[in-house]
């Protein structure tokens, strides 16, 4: 059975071609079932309307969802809707996941450095 999934990315890896890679993957299969995700995002498009209408899109988005992913970009973890939407996965219980994508070719084909690590550090 296929999960809702939220993907969490930084704007700029949707222009440079690297997040819609992995969000379009069902697009190789027969359905989004045998893909195994539905895509639960929002586009970051939604900014002009203000960080209250944001917040409740994202929120709405997140609605009925299992899982995070968040797409780990160069600069990926300087983004504060980023944060936000890793620490409301949480606080729900998402799973969350990261997946490094500056292994894919940008629509430049080339490839970009590692980010660092977006999700929080934990307390020991």
């Amino acid at each position: 059975m296929a999960k809702r999934v939220f993907f969490s990315f930084h704007y700029q890896d949707v222009i440079d071609f690297r997040a819609n890679t992995v969000r379009n993957h069902w697009m190789t299969k027969s359905d989004r079932e045998e893909a195994g995700f539905f895509d639960a995002s929002v586009w970051e498009e939604s900014e002009k309307k203000g960080d209250q209408a944001l917040k409740r899109l994202i929120n709405g988005a997140l609605y009925n969802t299992s899982n995070t992913c968040v797409l780990v970009g160069s600069q990926t973890y300087l983004r504060p809707w980023v944060r936000y939407e890793i620490m409301k996965s949480f606080t729900r219980g998402n799973h969350l996941l990261g997946v490094h994508i500056n292994c894919i070719k940008g629509k430049d084909q080339k490839l970009k450095a590692l980010g660092p690590n977006p999700f929080p550090k934990t307390a020991k």
